[in-house]
């Protein structure tokens, strides 16, 4: 029995054929991916060479994941610490709740309006002063 892993799972070209020679030659169980990049257009992909193709992709959820170690690094909380690594998906992250309940007050109202920065000095957009 085979079992894949592809983190970030970004399928192009003929990904669906070699999955499927997998599935037919090494007797490829499933392929998990994350996720991190959306997999629809990969699994309709997929679906129309081969109906059972489908079923060998098991997609795992991490946006919350993400979006805790995003929130995390913003806030200047830790990412690297046992309580963070142990939840789960189904978890409550207290620094999403938190913030997400500091965050209720419309943002626009304490915020100036976004005014477009002046060029920087130099000769023009791409170009190195000699």
């Amino acid at each position: 029995r085979l079992y894949g892993v592809a983190p970030h799972g970004y399928f192009s070209g003929d990904a669906g054929e070699k999955i499927k020679l997998l599935v037919e030659d090494c007797k490829l169980q499933w392929l998990a991916v994350t996720n991190s990049v959306d997999q629809t257009a990969a699994l309709r992909r997929f679906c129309s060479l081969d109906p059972q193709l489908e079923r060998r992709i098991r997609v795992i959820e991490i946006s919350k994941l993400l979006a805790g170690a995003i929130a995390r690094l913003h806030l200047g909380a830790p990412v690297n610490v046992a309580k963070f690594k142990s939840l789960g998906p189904n978890d409550p992250d207290p620094v999403l709740t938190d913030a997400s309940q500091q965050n209720a007050a419309p943002l626009e109202a304490a915020s100036p309006p976004n005014k477009p920065s002046p060029p920087p000095p130099g000769p023009g957009p791409g170009l190195l002063p000699l």
